[in-house]
């Protein structure tokens, strides 16, 4: 931890976009927190060390005018920007990069990057994606899941596989039988996230969770959401991208149903 004779008074000091204001205190880690106003005009509380080694030089603004920028070039040179594989490579880029994307915490946030070859140039992300086994079916997999996204520790799985190599599997021993959740999920018949809520639910005991038959939790099943020119039900949907209709209904309902920003947030986060 520091301790205060070695504080720097920064007040006033400009760092990228931001320009420290005061200090806040400490964060949990003991490191000084300062807030800031970034140029666009957003105030976001930073420690002083991320902005002394260059680590944090916006409130997230900087990051996505690059990624703008680069697609807006990307988008000249190749023309895919509409392709799935092209909004799998913009989803990397967001999580790893933006502060500000839901999660960011997930991956940016704990030191997770794209390698430089990836992050600079689609066509090189979309060649490796061809030659090694993608197809529109399939999402991208960290082989090991604290690595970062690089031709190495990357493959081409099913949301099912992907499911089994997440950071949040658990093992879970019931009646004598030991499975990850998405092993449990296969066994029982539940949908993944289906079980997720109810293992994080108090609402269930472990039996009733991996027993309990599953109502129907798809609601209007013959309703067509319309996007992209396409009209599908929450199934149809479902097949489109690789998902349970349990995680479109789940997409949809968040969205008060808006198909648009329902699927558009699937697509930028897709991978």
């Amino acid at each position: 931890m520091n301790s205060a004779k070695n504080f720097k008074d920064i007040t006033g000091q400009k760092f990228g976009r931001l320009t420290a204001l005061r200090r806040l205190g400490r964060d949990k880690n003991g490191y000084a927190l300062w807030e800031c106003k970034c140029d666009c005009g957003n105030i976001v509380s930073v420690t002083g060390n991320r902005l002394r080694t260059g680590n944090t030089k916006s409130c997230g603004c900087y990051n996505i005018d690059k990624i703008r920028e680069r697609n807006h070039t990307l988008k000249r040179k190749h023309g895919e920007t509409h392709t799935k594989l092209f909004h799998i490579w913009t989803g990397m880029q967001t999580r790893c990069s933006n502060p500000n994307a839901i999660n960011y915490k997930d991956y940016g946030a704990k030191g997770i990057s794209i390698c430089e070859e990836w992050a600079n140039d689609f066509t090189k992300f979309r060649d490796w994606a061809l030659k090694n086994g993608y197809s529109p079916n399939l999402t991208i997999d960290r082989i090991d899941f604290t690595g970062n996204y690089e031709p190495g520790n990357c493959r081409w799985v099913t949301v099912k596989e992907q499911n089994r190599n997440r950071s949040s599997n658990t093992l879970i021993t019931f009646n004598g039988e030991t499975h990850c959740i998405a092993e449990w999920a296969e066994i029982t018949g539940i949908e993944y996230d289906a079980l997720i809520h109810r293992l994080q639910s108090k609402n269930f005991t472990l039996e009733e969770a991996l027993t309990k038959p599953m109502k129907s939790h798809i609601s209007r099943q013959n309703t067509l959401f319309r996007y992209n020119g396409e009209e599908k039900t929450i199934k149809g949907w479902a097949e489109h991208f690789g998902m349970t209709e349990y995680q479109i209904y789940c997409r949809l309902r968040y969205r008060n149903y808006d198909a648009d920003a329902a699927f558009s947030a699937i697509r930028q986060d897709a991978g």
